[in-house]
């Protein structure tokens, strides 16, 4: 062989370990990116469901101060429960009809938002 031929094999061999290594801190890189953007995921959702259960508590609260309040007005506890009641439904009702602008389109932005995003490198 000559001596040409030997260090253009060493050169490749060269090349090869440097692809490989370039290849490993690719493969670290988007294992990291991952963990970046699944932690920022389960973040949000974890935050949705704590203000939600919040929501939900003081929501339970304020409907039965609200019949309560309006037991004297309105003829009996019964009857301030049952609009209560009724008020639930409706807003249950108003929360399913708009529940794509509500709900779905904001969720499905926030995840294109967040594993779309460019990174700087």
């Amino acid at each position: 062989m000559s001596e040409e031929t030997v260090e253009e094999i060493k050169d490749f061999r060269g090349l090869i370990r440097e692809v490989r290594a370039y290849l490993a801190l690719q493969k670290e890189y988007a294992e990291l990116e991952l963990t970046e953007k699944l932690t920022m995921l389960f973040s949000g959702v974890l935050l949705i469901l704590v203000l939600t259960l919040l929501g939900m508590l003081a929501f339970f609260f304020l409907a039965f101060s609200l019949a309560y309040w309006l037991a004297p007005h309105v003829g009996g506890l019964l009857e301030g429960f049952v609009i209560v009641a009724l008020l639930t439904v409706i807003v249950m009702l108003l929360i399913y009809l708009f529940r794509r602008t509500l709900i779905i389109t904001p969720t499905a932005n926030y995840i294109v938002k967040l594993f779309a995003r460019k990174t700087d490198t």
